[in-house]
């Protein structure tokens, strides 16, 4: 499915309100889960099947390396 640039990935008949409630949900157990360890799996990143699929896709490779300087402005270009 191809999306214009002014249609919504979210489900068709939700209302921003109880998107906006999920989503503050899904944050908030997120930020539970992820307690004092600087990584979901503990205190380092592990390799996990997930990873190697997207490191296969150079465009996703990219992506993450343009969020990652953007989001703590390092130049760091690994995936």
């Amino acid at each position: 499915m191809t999306l214009e640039p002014h249609q919504s990935a979210t489900p068709r008949g939700w209302p921003n309100e109880e998107i906006l409630r999920r989503a503050a949900q899904d944050l908030q157990a997120l930020a539970g889960w992820l307690g004092a360890p600087p990584y979901f799996t503990g205190d380092a990143p592990i390799d996990t099947p997930l990873k190697k699929l997207v490191a296969a896709h150079p465009r996703l490779v990219a992506y993450r390396a343009r969020m990652h300087a953007r989001c703590s402005g390092s130049d760091r270009q690994t995936p």
